[in-house]
């Protein structure tokens, strides 16, 4: 079988003392983190469109991509339907090329023991679509937009996804804003994600739909974030039937909102400048800790959507992959031994004692009104600040971070 990547061997664990390029250091896929190999803890996923930017097309291109995800001892990738099939001259065309498309990639899954984590239409990449494809002003863009999410839909279900994903990142408020019929788009909006829950159970699609929220923030995005997300699936009657994806680079916050809410998808890493590669050791940590203190990402993975402008070359690509799953490999640890260790979730419980009892227990149940409230402030007095540790839980944090692991 013809090698698409020569230079770029297997990658194995070899320790934190591994000075070769290609091999991880943290990212061990068996090692028992939390009651689970590291594989199963944090679900990596490879993007099929990495093999394109190295000049690959047609079958080449799904077998190098293919190739990629082998050689990074990947199972999970995730998939556009026009990364997988270029769009052609009429809906009808692109749709038999879709369907191609799916027949070679579902006999490379048998051969590879891959599968698709996320499959979704791509309601970006067409100029058509610069004025949103669900909000779109057009009924006939509007309509297009929807043909083209059936037929990834079909694709996903073709493939046995384990989840299809609506991206959101296209639907924003563009124009001359007092032009803008905001009511119906986004009433147009729900009526999208209601057929596409509809017609995923007509087609017997038993993966998960997911939402994935964001967009350019000068074009006023209609879902700009994750709790922006959960509040519109809430306004459609839709929560039940999505899960929502967390986008590379957003906070802790946004993370813990849907871990809360049992609605996380999948997550994708924050794009990193090579300058910023401490940054992303360091953010790990928390966002781990959060997915272990609520039993894992259930489902969903961790999508390694790095950045065009920091790989030049394969082998630049490939590093790229390997830095990020070593650091969320090291944030894995780290979050477990923080655990273990006990003294941060000591003092996380000891931050909100005084909800435990008494006014503030009072306040929990909802048997507290501001009289109440007021009543015991007058009782209390001056009060004087009091401290939340939150340095001393940073240094704690810090200290068993940098212990080795």
């Amino acid at each position: 079988m013809k090698e698409y990547f020569p230079g770029i061997p297997a990658v194995q664990f070899e320790g934190s003392y591994a000075s070769h390029p290609f091999s991880f250091r943290f990212y061990d896929p068996e090692r028992i983190v939390a009651g689970r190999p590291m594989r199963e803890q944090l679900r990596f996923a490879l993007p099929l469109g990495a093999a394109a930017r190295f000049g690959y097309a047609g079958q080449d291109y799904l077998l190098a991509s293919m190739e990629l995800l082998h050689k990074l001892g990947l199972q999970l990738y995730t998939a556009r339907d026009r990364s997988l099939a270029p769009e052609a001259p009429t809906l009808r065309e692109s749709n038999a090329r879709v369907d191609e498309a799916a027949e070679t990639l579902a006999c490379l899954q048998e051969a590879y023991g891959a599968r698709a984590l996320q499959v979704s239409a791509d309601l970006s990449g067409h100029p058509r679509y610069c004025y949103g494809a669900a909000t779109s002003y057009s009924a006939d863009i509007y309509a297009h937009a929807a043909g083209q999410t059936k037929k990834a839909l079909e694709l996903a279900r073709r493939l046995g996804a384990i989840q299809f994903c609506f991206s959101a990142e296209q639907e924003c408020r563009d124009g001359f804003y007092p032009s803008v019929n905001d009511a119906m788009e986004i009433d147009n909006l729900q009526r999208c994600l209601s057929m596409l829950a509809g017609c995923a159970a007509e087609l017997g699609y038993a993966g998960t739909l997911c939402l994935r929220p964001g967009g350019d923030p000068a074009r006023e995005p209609y879902i700009p974030n994750a709790p922006q997300a959960l509040a519109f699936l809430r306004l459609g009657g839709q929560e039940a039937a999505y899960r929502v994806d967390l986008p590379g680079g957003a906070p802790c916050s946004e993370l813990r909102a849907l871990l809360q809410a049992d609605r996380l998808a999948s997550m994708q890493v924050s794009p990193t400048l090579p300058a910023a590669y401490e940054t992303l050791f360091v953010r790990a940590v928390p966002m781990l800790l959060e997915v272990l203190r609520f039993g894992g990402l259930r489902g969903g993975g961790i999508i390694l959507d790095v950045p065009h402008r920091v790989c030049a070359t394969p082998e630049d690509y490939v590093i790229h992959c390997i830095l990020h799953m070593d650091a969320y490999a090291y944030g894995l640890m780290t979050a477990q031994r923080v655990l273990l260790d006990g003294r941060v979730e000591q003092l996380r419980r000891e931050r909100y004692s005084g909800f435990y009892q008494g006014v503030g227990r009072a306040v929990l149940e909802n048997r507290a009104d501001l009289r109440v409230l007021e009543s015991h402030a007058l009782q209390r007095g001056m009060l004087a600040a009091r401290t939340g540790r939150e340095d001393y839980m940073e240094h704690v944090v810090q200290g068993l971070m940098y212990r080795g692991v």
